[in-house]
């Protein structure tokens, strides 16, 4: 439905008289508003057509297109050779967790046309950092382990891989904030890309307790902390979600917050490409 609601006619139409000819000029006739139509339904890893294979650890690629190019290169030429430059795009994230998976899938639907999300095994994607990273060099570390990890599993080379770290860090003396670093990094092209996304505040109180929780020996002690501050966080708040208590806190979310740092590279990423074939 077009959101018009047509009156009903009481009998045939009557023309308009016609308005008299003359040599002055026309005014433009004001476009009218187009009716807002129901938003598709969101991507999720789960519910996408399969368009790769079978890889190591039972991954599994996934493709959505867009109809919307031809549409996009016609009222903007311009936009041709970024959207050449970025079809058939293969993503591997870094991770299986949910919330990092839908953010990098609804980031590249949003940005691609065409693109398959290679999902490696949990197992394969361990990092050597605490689980509760705390600074901005163990966030980085913990991020550069798991693009590492990717390429220990045997996975395609040639693919783009996503990898996402949160961590901790008092950017101001006594106030504690998460952040995620990102990484987007296409070794077949030679670009690599960082990025973070908003600061969201985390209580004192989580942090100290995190803190409290890890032993003094903790072989990763140097890297942060044994115990998450979202697991903590969800000791008092049961309606929060360990990997997501953002929402909870601040009515944002985590993955909000990764799918506009995801796009962000993304459309860093695409312009270099585009600048690396009108080079060729």
């Amino acid at each position: 439905s077009s959101g018009i609601n047509a009156l009903p006619l009481s009998g045939p139409p009557v023309p308009a008289p016609m308005a008299p000819q003359t040599n002055a000029p026309h005014p433009a006739t004001p476009l009218a508003p187009i009716a807002p139509t129901t938003p598709a339904t969101e991507p999720s890893p789960e519910s996408a057509p399969t368009k790769t294979g079978w890889f190591k650890g039972g991954v599994v690629g996934r493709v959505w297109s867009k109809a919307v190019d031809t549409m996009i290169t016609t009222l903007d030429p311009g936009m041709t050779p970024y959207i050449k430059a970025t079809q058939a795009v293969n993503v591997i994230v870094a991770s299986r967790k949910e919330v990092k998976l839908k953010a990098v899938v609804n980031a590249f639907h949003a940005s691609y046309g065409d693109f398959a999300l290679v999902k490696p095994t949990e197992e394969d994607l361990e990092s050597n950092v605490a689980p509760q990273p705390v600074g901005f060099a163990a966030g980085l570390q913990g991020a550069n382990e798991r693009v590492e990890a990717v390429k220990r599993a045997g996975l395609p080379s040639n693919h783009v891989v996503v990898a996402v770290e949160n961590f901790i860090v008092d950017i101001i003396p006594g106030k504690w904030f998460d952040i995620g670093c990102v990484l987007l990094v296409d070794k077949s092209n030679n670009i690599r890309l960082e990025g973070f996304t908003q600061a969201t505040p985390v209580p004192a109180d989580a942090v100290a307790s995190a803190e409290a929780e890890t032993p003094t020996d903790y072989p990763l002690r140097w890297s942060g902390f044994a115990v998450t501050c979202g697991e903590i966080i969800c000791r008092s708040r049961p309606d929060a979600d360990p990997s997501d208590w953002h929402l909870a806190l601040t009515d944002v979310s985590r993955k909000e917050s990764i799918v506009a740092t995801v796009r962000t590279l993304i459309g860093t990423y695409r312009r270099l490409l585009a600048a690396a074939g009108d080079g060729q």
